[in-house]
């Protein structure tokens, strides 16, 4: 859907200041301006996205609920914001309710696979993966060969532990999309996570060389990741350093640049990167954090 008012001029300093009240986290008057805007627009989805994102940035995701729950009952078709209120549901941890949105979604709209991968993810999330598996295959059922529903179908191999199978979906994707780089990028990852031979690791770095001047940092920290791999250390360095320039807060960026110092025998300046690495995981979940206690133990 688009967003606007009829009159140009008006949304368009409407739209900015809305921005302008996001970015500064006033968002009461953030919350007020979104809610003229659907008030203006309410047959648009981009006003009422906004103002749900207010709401949630504000910490107030029941009175984001409790709006939606209001356009629902005067517009119960209304798939989309149906989809909305079952993203909700999920952002609260009531799943039961949330699989409950995303289901009268596939039902209504049986070709459209934003109900399939909403469900699926939320099932993926909480390491349903049987649960996650016949979603999508149902999805796939209904709209054979759809790009999300596939990619969604490798991450769930992956995550459940079949890194071989969504190599295998990965491979068959880009053969019919040989120029997406999100295809290129999370099977040259598999390859070079999952497999220590090398063939495999000589088709990852050729997968990834495409991405030495990527914009966007987490392929260029494939590419280094892969690099270092296959021994060529002064390209991982160079490369790993680009991509933490470009995003300095992801601690597995630290993890890499400190396994490249380490590989190349510069025990400071490992320490120092991995350290980082578990000073920016904080309490999150963070799968390298106990072999980066290891290793620092030997440095």
């Amino acid at each position: 859907a688009g967003c606007g008012a009829p009159d140009g001029s008006r949304a368009g300093k409407g739209k900015t200041e809305r921005a302008v009240f996001a970015a500064q986290k006033n968002y009461a008057q953030s919350i007020s301006a979104f809610k003229s805007a659907v008030q203006e627009a309410p047959n648009q989805m981009q006003p009422l996205l906004g103002l749900v994102r207010s709401y949630v940035m504000a910490g107030k995701t029941d009175d984001a609920l409790a709006f939606v729950g209001t356009i629902l009952k005067n517009n119960p078709d209304d798939l989309g914001v149906r989809l909305l209120q079952g993203q909700l549901f999920a952002l609260k941890g009531n799943q039961t309710q949330a699989v409950q949105a995303f289901t009268d979604v596939m039902a209504k709209r049986p070709k459209d696979s934003a109900g399939y991968r909403e469900l699926a993810s939320l099932y993926l999330r909480s390491g349903q993966y049987p649960a996650a598996d016949k979603v999508i295959a149902q999805g796939l059922q209904a709209i054979p060969g759809d790009l999300g529903l596939e990619v969604l179908r490798a991450g769930e191999y992956e995550m459940s532990g079949r890194a071989d199978d969504a190599i295998k979906v990965y491979e068959g994707l880009l053969k019919t999309h040989p120029n997406a780089d999100v295809l290129a990028n999370n099977l040259a990852s598999l390859l070079s996570d999952h497999r220590t031979d090398k063939a495999s690791l000589d088709e990852a770095l050729k997968l990834a060389t495409r991405f030495e001047n990527s914009d966007v940092p987490q392929f260029r920290d494939t590419l280094g990741w892969i690099d270092y791999k296959v021994g060529h250390l002064d390209d991982a360095l160079r490369v790993e350093q680009s991509a933490i320039a470009a995003m300095p807060g992801l601690p597995i960026f630290h993890y890499h640049l400190g396994m490249i110092y380490l590989a190349q025998k510069n025990a400071p300046m490992a320490k120092k990167e991995l350290e980082a690495a578990l000073s920016l995981a904080g309490t999150r979940p963070f799968p390298q954090a106990g072999a980066i206690r290891k290793t620092l133990q030997t440095l």
